[in-house]
């Protein structure tokens, strides 16, 4: 698998996300990791070089998504996320896994009524990660990207 390193740059305020003449363009495997691990680490604060990704394919609705995991570095815990991506929209859907004990398996998909929002993207050399909050506030994170 190709490891992609991105580098954390400073905050930002986007305004809208997606793609600049507003025409869905179809994310390749490695671009949907990439915007996966920038998504966990701007969402938890997390180094987002340890962050590895895989792909799953989901038994119940028989699609696939990208799922992370990460040690975290101050206690030895693992951490696992799991991203689905709503394209037209320019969105990531995220879900944490085995969050109350390991093994009890994947948490809620962040899609309610009450969840933030998150957008990606993705520009020459950036991904941009923007969560929009049920108050109507947002905040960004600019990821560089490096091959």
């Amino acid at each position: 698998m190709k490891r992609i390193a991105l580098a954390l740059g400073s905050m930002l305020i986007v305004a809208q996300a997606g793609c600049s003449n507003n025409t869905p363009v179809p994310l390749t495997p490695d671009q949907q990791e990439m915007i996966c691990k920038a998504t966990v680490a701007a969402l938890m604060g997390t180094d987002h070089l340890i962050i590895d990704s895989s792909w799953v394919i989901d038994t119940k609705e028989l699609l696939p998504y990208v799922q992370t995991s990460y040690i975290r570095k101050n206690d030895g815990t693992k951490w696992m996320n799991d991203c689905k991506f709503d394209q037209k929209n320019g969105m990531v859907i995220w879900r944490g896994v085995d969050i109350d004990y390991p093994g009890s398996g994947p948490g809620r998909w962040r899609d309610g009524e009450y969840d933030s929002e998150i957008y990606y993207r993705l520009n020459d050399n950036t991904v941009e990660i923007t969560e929009r909050y049920t108050d109507g506030s947002s905040g960004a994170k600019d990821f560089f990207i490096f091959n």
